[in-house]
């Protein structure tokens, strides 16, 4: 998404006020995705088993 939102900002001539919002908005998924992936490697973290250094 991040790549396609730069491709049509490049396009974007009239600068609209609209491009404003749209990379908030951008900005916002990105901060829930990065926010969701966390608690998706604690989970993973917290249930994977402890490795043993003695074997």
């Amino acid at each position: 998404m991040r790549r396609w939102y730069r491709d049509l900002k490049k396009r974007d001539v009239l600068q609209l006020p609209a491009a404003v919002s749209a990379e908030a908005r951008l900005q916002h998924c990105s901060d829930v995705l990065d926010e969701y992936a966390e608690k998706v490697y604690a989970v993973m973290h917290a249930n994977s088993p402890a490795l043993d250094s003695s074997e």
